[in-house]
């Protein structure tokens, strides 16, 4: 399942694009007016409803096809860059300033302190690039475009986040975001 299909579409929280004083690409716009990829990992579609604890836990994980090594911890919500570049990047790290300077502004965070940069100048404008510090190459382009990117980051379900029970046992209420997973195969 590609995260486009479980991404929380944006409702009534908008970004104010003219008081964001860093010029992201226009459909870098289009992707964040439509999706709140802040809350992906966060959000009810990626969990179920274990029926004994009657806790929400989470029906897997998320690779990204490209690069399924790549564990990305955190997306940036655009209204929020702007104050939190300071703590995404190391401004007085030669190579993080000079990529900031090129035109590369972080959206994504790994815990083995790589960055997720989205390009807003030049012919590879909307590219998105691996931003890893210590590479001797440290931009490493990923795809083309915010919404290929996502198209390529898919929700792997495993068996054992349900506690080794089979997927065909997960089910939905009506009206319900989250999932459900039936105690045993006769149930209805």
């Amino acid at each position: 399942m590609n995260s486009l299909e479980v991404l929380p579409l944006r409702q009534k929280e908008v970004i104010r694009w003219e008081d964001i004083k860093i010029d992201f690409p226009d459909l870098f716009k289009t992707f964040n007016n439509i999706y709140l990829i802040k809350e992906l990992f966060e959000c009810d579609r990626i969990q179920y409803i274990n029926d004994h604890s009657n806790m929400k836990k989470s029906l897997g994980m998320f690779e990204l096809r490209i690069k399924p090594s790549l564990i990305i911890d955190t997306f940036f919500d655009p209204n929020e860059i702007e104050n939190q570049l300071e703590m995404i990047l190391d401004l007085e790290e030669e190579n993080d300033l000079e990529v900031f300077n090129d035109g590369f502004i972080p959206f994504g965070y790994s815990s083995s302190d790589q960055l997720l940069m989205i390009s807003t100048k030049g012919n590879d404008k909307d590219s998105i690039y691996l931003y890893t510090r210590w590479n001797d190459s440290p931009l490493e382009c990923l795809t083309d475009n915010i919404f290929n990117f996502f198209k390529n980051y898919d929700l792997i379900i495993e068996e054992i986040f349900l506690e080794n029970k089979t997927t065909n046992l997960l089910y939905k209420n009506w009206g319900e975001d989250f999932w459900r997973v039936k105690k045993d195969e006769n149930f209805l």
